[in-house]
Order: structure tokens, then sequence, then C-alpha cells
């Protein structure tokens, strides 16, 4: 069988929630950041940390907002069943923050997913976030690709789905990848083959074909 992990922003969701509370909420400040991660000077774990100290809002405000905002990738909640009627181990890894995927997961009656994420506070007006690896400890950057790594532990292969920059290294390390975004023209321009979806009844029905093969 396969340990399936998955992004969270703009791949189960389509949009990026993350991205739409720290432009609601934030300081405009956080484009320039925002701008220097995109131009590979930052990681996307120091852009996080950044964008989310600018954000001045509560768990209350966070959760009305999600419930507005969010949409939904068609076909994941059956994505979801089917990895449970196929043994299949579904995980989602994001440098997004716990505080608006936890109350989305549950808000789908989902909160059982195996799920690992920044993990924020609110505190001094805005939100401290840290990334913590397996064993506890803090991670600078490369929070996906540490997780990949510890997932490969379960010594099965991996499928990986996601759309964006950070996504790149972990996906290059994965057995098989499903791609969308920058992450499907990245690879594309580096010659690496995956499979494109636009909806996660396009996924299932590629690893419907890859378990019958």
């Amino acid at each position: 069988m396969f340990t399936i992990q998955c992004d969270f922003d703009e791949t189960i969701t389509i949009g990026d929630l993350g991205t739409s509370i720290i432009n609601a909420f934030g300081s405009k400040l956080w484009r320039k950041s925002e701008r220097d991660y995109l131009n590979g000077k930052i990681s996307v774990e120091d852009t996080s940390r950044t964008q989310y100290s600018l954000v001045h809002i509560n768990q209350d405000q966070l959760e009305q907002f999600i419930v507005k905002s969010v949409v939904i990738r068609p076909g994941f909640i059956e994505f979801e069943r089917y990895c449970r009627s196929q043994n299949l181990s579904l995980v989602i890894v994001s440098s997004g923050l716990d505080l608006y995927i936890e109350p989305t997961l549950k808000m789908l009656n989902l909160s059982n997913i195996e799920c690992y994420t920044a993990t924020g506070k609110y505190k001094n007006g805005g939100i401290e976030i840290s990334y913590i690896d397996p064993s506890g400890k803090p991670i600078k950057e490369g929070f996906k690709e540490v997780y990949l790594k510890h997932l490969r532990e379960k010594n099965l292969p991996i499928i990986y789905i996601g759309d964006s920059m950070s996504d790149i290294e972990p996906a290059k390390a994965a057995n098989h990848i499903f791609a969308r975004g920058k992450l499907k023209v990245e690879l594309e321009d580096r010659g690496i083959s995956f499979w494109a979806f636009n909806t996660f009844y396009d996924v299932i029905e590629k690893i419907d074909k890859l378990l019958k093969s």
C-alpha cells in the first residue's frame, strides 16, 4: 500500500486560506516577506513567522472567517473515505497554521486525519508560530521534507500531493506525485514525472489504477 502526504492550502482548498487570513487581518507589510519568499531569499517557514506576527485576530473571528471563506476542492471528502476503504495512510503536512486548519477539518468532520502543521499562539497582538519535528524539537526550515522522511519510516512508498514552491523538495523525494500550480510548472521544467489534477476525483481515479496495476 501507500502513505499519502498531502498539502492543505490550494491543494485540499481552492485558494490559499492562510493568505486570505493574513490579507484580511494583517498589516500590508506581509507582502514584502511574500516577495522575498517567491524570490528565494527566505524560507516558507520564515515567511510564515513574519506574516502571522502581523495578524490581529482572535480565535472566534478566525473561525467565523473560515466558515465564510473556505472552499474545499471537489472530491476531497470522498478521497478521505477512499483512503480509509483501501487502507491507505492519508497524512496532511502543511506549512500553514493549526489555528485554521484544525477548525476546517473539524467543520468537515475529518478531525481524525493525521495532520502536521505550524503551531500558533496568540501573543503580543499577533500570532507567534513555530514548527516542531516528530521528536518535539524546533525546525528552522524544511518542515515538509522532515515529515516526509518521518513518514518513510512506515516503509511504504509515498504518494505526494501538492501545489506550491514549498512542495518541490519533498515531492522530488516521493515515489509518485500529484501536482498542480507552481509545483506542476517546476516539475515540468525539471522533467520530473507526475500526474496533474484539478479535483480529488482525478486523484482517486489514478490511485485506483495504480493499486490495480
